[in-house]
């Protein structure tokens, strides 16, 4: 079974990181966007999206963690996505701004790879790389079916970075893929995190993680049985409310309440119409409401204990949280999805299923953004759910805002000591300055 390796390193000032240039066929990967979306098509769209293989830059930049930097004739349009070979990853891939739409061919750029951080990048591009397609389709929650083209994405430069900002990060491994129907991100996503829990806790889920839908019955299928707890026919949106509901009563109906730790986080009430307090659902299944706490320290305090967590954004799309952290100060996290859903592919890391964004409020509106994602109605976090073994939480620790960056300070952190804990599941570690 799968174990956590907290890591704390503690690295002196001013020393001296390694930088590598890379060039095509050492496992920096772009693509242009095609949305595919039956309402809404934008092929050729202005998104780009660059996909980086972990061994393949390892073995090209000869070491087996650092951060992925990358420029165009834009600026600093990737800033330092990490690269981690004990992650368990294969890779990580996160959209940015190609500058204009229009069939995009090849593309003038600097990609770097780096040991620790930047805080700024301004390397001239200057290698020429071949630009593929990637198809996206992901959407399926009730509240904002896409009906144009998308907004957009976040401009070069965007992340403002801490130099002396905490650096950490947590990898849950045992997250599985599954292709999903047209609108199935809500079932999908319920699926992946207990298949996540069965597969590192041996909670006791008795359907295999096998594509299907409630309308068909498809047998040996957990995501079919939660279509039908989510009252969902084949290719239909879901609301909130069927969201926390349909898991609950699943959970409930496979006499799995036991075993598991429930709760919400309601981050944006007036999208998601949940009520406040504790959610029950008719089936009599009870999640705790934690949305008093700050949504990001949630968030990334649920993923570094081992919780499992689905995230709504931008009020149309659920995906499943598989890693977190700070990078300079900044929160991030990684997400699990199927980024093409109806059409096969989407689920890994080289088709847009296995993402990387920053999380900020980037609009202002005291709402924090999943920053890097496709972006059709302004990105906030509307609504996260999460679950858990029912055992006492390891490692989740305090975490607080500090400053204007968001930057986030644990209790270990403070005390500056070193140590290490081990839980299941998970890879963390860290490094603070």
């Amino acid at each position: 079974m799968a174990a956590l390796l907290a890591l704390l390193l503690l690295l002196p000032p001013g020393s001296v990181f390694a930088q590598v240039s890379l060039g095509p066929g050492q496992g920096v990967n772009f693509s242009q966007v095609d949305f595919t979306y039956p309402s809404a098509p934008t092929p050729d769209s202005r998104y780009g999206m660059v996909a980086v293989d972990f061994n393949q830059v390892a073995a090209a930049a000869g070491a087996s963690q650092g951060y992925l930097n990358v420029s165009t004739n834009l600026g600093w349009v990737v800033q330092n996505l990490p690269v981690d070979l004990s992650s368990g990853l294969s890779g990580l891939s996160t959209y940015f701004d190609l500058g204009s739409a229009g069939n995009v061919s090849s593309l003038l750029a600097n990609a770097t790879f780096t040991a620790a951080p930047q805080v700024n990048f301004a390397v001239a591009p200057t290698t020429n790389f071949q630009v593929g397609a990637v198809g996206y389709n992901a959407q399926g929650v009730l509240g904002a079916p896409v009906a144009g083209p998308p907004l957009p994405p976040v401009p070069p430069g965007a992340v403002a970075f801490n130099a002396s900002g905490l650096i950490s990060a947590t990898y849950q491994r045992g997250h599985p893929p599954l292709e999903e129907d047209v609108n199935q991100c809500g079932p999908g996503s319920v699926a992946r995190s207990l298949t996540y829990l069965k597969n590192n806790y041996g909670i006791p889920v008795p359907q295999p993680n096998n594509p299907g839908t409630g309308t068909a019955n498809t047998p040996n299928s957990l995501v079919a049985e939660l279509d039908m707890t989510f009252n969902r026919a084949a290719g239909q949106l879901f609301g909130y409310n069927q969201l926390i509901n349909g898991k609950l009563n699943y959970i409930g109906n496979n006499k799995l309440t036991p075993y598991l730790t429930l709760k919400h986080h309601n981050t944006d009430p007036a999208r998601s119409g949940i009520a406040a307090g504790n959610f029950t659902s008719t089936g009599g299944v009870i999640s705790t409401d934690q949305s008093a706490q700050n949504p990001i320290n949630w968030l990334l305090g649920e993923v570094r204990s081992g919780e499992d967590v689905e995230l709504v954004f931008d009020n149309r799309h659920v995906v499943e949280v598989i890693a977190g952290g700070t990078i300079l100060g900044v929160p991030w996290i990684a997400i699990q999805n199927d980024a093409n859903q109806g059409a096969a592919g989407g689920t890994g890391f080289l088709d847009g299923g296995i993402q990387f964004t920053y999380l900020y409020d980037k609009d202002g509106d005291g709402i924090p953004n999943v920053a890097n994602l496709p972006e059709f109605n302004r990105n906030n976090i509307n609504f996260m759910t999460s679950e858990s073994a029912a055992a006492p939480e390891m490692g989740s620790g305090t975490l607080t805002a500090v400053g204007g960056a968001l930057a986030l300070i644990g209790a270990l952190v403070r005390r500056r000591r070193r140590g290490s804990e081990t839980a299941r599941g998970c890879i963390q570690r860290g490094k603070w300055i």
